[in-house]
């Protein structure tokens, strides 16, 4: 289940998207290492977690990153996976193989079970704008196991660039730009609709973001280390 928490984080901070530089999400350099820490809406830490590039590889113009991800709890256990992000003609993508594969396994401990995942990539422009309006994106997953099939949809929806700012994180201070979005999660038949409000920098991501549910405020992740 950690692993499910790993994979569904990287794809909640954006990393399957288009631009025309590489590195607005994660920055292509070996060793660069973000942490973040996730706290409710008390301000209780529930978890924390680290991306490091491990390795990068350059064939052309294809990069190549290979990133560990690691999720830390709060009495001190450890997760760790792998995945793969490939940056090529502009764009960055993610195998999902290696997003998904270990973590299905973990949770189904086994069972046999096919899985696909299509949709929509998330899209930045080159250069965000206050005032723009952004693309939607959606992923679908479908996993198939004992003859059925079981459809996972997100949609990242109304997603707007709404300021530009400074903002000032235990990790230090950093331009960014706050983009606001709306995700829709639809499986079995439910439906659950939450916002989000999103502080990026370029060449390194994800700065800040706030989760919310019915407009209260849920959590909040925050980057409170980052090397490169």
């Amino acid at each position: 289940m950690k692993k499910v928490f790993i994979a569904l984080c990287v794809l909640f901070t954006g990393i399957n998207l288009t631009a025309q530089n590489c590195d607005i999400f994660f920055p292509m350099k070996i060793g660069a290492k973000m942490e973040y820490e996730v706290t409710d809406k008390k301000n209780r830490n529930i978890s924390s977690f680290e991306y490091l590039i491990k390795d990068v590889k350059q064939s052309g113009s294809e990069a190549q990153a290979t990133i560990r991800a690691t999720v830390k709890e709060p009495k001190g256990e450890t997760y760790q996976q792998e995945f793969t992000a490939i940056c090529k003609n502009g764009k960055m993508e993610i195998d999902y193989e290696s997003l998904f594969h270990s973590s299905l396994n973990e949770t189904l401990q086994g069972m046999d079970f096919d899985y696909t995942v299509s949709g929509k990539d998330i899209e930045w422009p080159a250069n965000l704008s206050v005032g723009q309006t952004l693309p939607d994106s959606e992923m679908i997953m479908t996993l198939s196991m004992a003859g059925m099939n079981m459809e996972t949809s997100v949609t990242m929806t109304n997603r707007k660039v709404i300021s530009k700012e400074a903002l000032t994180t235990p990790a230090g201070s950093f331009d960014c730009y706050l983009i606001t979005y709306d995700t829709i999660v639809e499986t079995m038949g439910s439906s659950m609709k939450t916002s989000s409000k999103l502080w990026i920098s370029q060449g390194i991501g994800m700065i800040k973001e706030e989760y919310y549910e019915k407009d209260k405020l849920e959590n909040t992740t925050i980057l409170t280390a980052y090397s490169k």
